[in-house]
């Protein structure tokens, strides 16, 4: 997309149709926290401490937000050693357990089940724990 820097639109792309138009607010707020060089390379959405939230894995970070109207929740995670994910799934969703030293936050209701794994399992490869 030529007015796609950091690949934002081509990894949302990836979401199931539901999933991709109710991560919009959660992923506009996205948008505008990705840095220059920055690169997404996998996205799901869920839900944050009630909310819709995307989880946006980078180049150089994890970025989780959600569409809390007026003052989303943001919560940025450094990829190294010390980070570790946790899913589960049903029959009708997923849901990712993120944990970095203090910093920990659970992502429920992802309906793109493979995504979500995909995205445990690049963050597990970027940790070198998996």
């Amino acid at each position: 997309m030529a007015n796609d820097p950091f690949g934002l639109g081509a990894a949302l792309q990836r979401l199931g149709s539901g999933s991709r138009k109710n991560a919009k607010a959660a992923s506009n707020a996205a948008a505008v926290l990705l840095r220059d060089g920055e690169i997404v390379e996998c996205a799901v959405h869920g839900q944050l401490y009630g909310s819709g939230a995307v989880v946006v894995l980078t180049n150089t970070r994890l970025l989780i937000v959600n569409d809390r109207e007026f003052k989303p929740d943001i919560i940025e995670v450094p990829l190294d050693g010390a980070i570790n994910v946790q899913g589960w799934a049903d029959d009708r969703a997923a849901a990712l357990l993120i944990q970095r030293n203090e910093v920990s936050a659970q992502i429920d209701r992802i309906g793109d089940k493979p995504l979500a794994q995909e995205l445990a399992q690049r963050i597990r490869a970027r940790a070198g724990t998996g």
